[in-house]
């Protein structure tokens, strides 16, 4: 029960950082177009904090239901029978 634990956080605590690199490079990419930033800043309330926020909401969402996506295939590839020759 211990392992499951600290593996989940360290989880986390990857999904975050990785969420924060992630974020940083979208931002920069959307910086190298000037009239699509400054469009969804306009959007946005024309708050880059609050842009920044977001971003990495929705990376760190992205990566967590990835992760959750591939475990429930790896579950299901283990419940599934194999057929015996």
């Amino acid at each position: 029960m211990k392992l499951i634990f600290f593996r989940e956080l360290l989880w986390l605590f990857v999904a975050l950082t990785t969420a924060l690199l992630l974020s940083f490079g979208l931002r920069l990419l959307l910086l190298g177009s000037p009239d699509s930033y400054r469009q969804l800043l306009d959007e946005v309330g024309s708050n880059e904090q609050y842009l920044h926020v977001v971003l990495y909401l929705v990376c760190f969402l992205g990566i967590y239901v990835s992760r959750l996506a591939v475990a429930a295939v790896g579950l299901f590839a283990e419940s599934v029978p194999t057929a015996s020759a």
